[in-house]
């Protein structure tokens, strides 16, 4: 069973590689290798100039998914290592 840290690590970096190729398409400088800082703010900047709202919504929503995500992922990754001490 795959455990829920693994879990939010594999789809935060599918969030994070999605984004890139986003801005690669519209012809924007994303960064794969600095992906966690610099993609969400250069997607946010992308949403601000999109004209189409279903883009734009969905543009923000990945941008706002990562710090939750990351939260969640700190939380749990925590969890799992407070049972390896016991």
């Amino acid at each position: 069973m795959i455990k829920p840290p693994v879990t939010l690590a594999l789809f935060i970096n599918g969030i994070l590689l999605v984004m890139y190729f986003i801005l690669k398409r519209n012809g924007e400088k994303g960064s794969f290798y600095w992906a966690p800082i610099v993609n969400p703010i250069m997607l946010f900047r992308l949403a601000k100039r999109t004209k189409n709202i279903g883009l734009k919504l969905v543009y923000l929503v990945m941008v706002f998914s990562i710090p939750i995500l990351v939260v969640l992922f700190v939380k749990a990754a925590y969890k799992e290592m407070s049972h390896l001490v016991n």
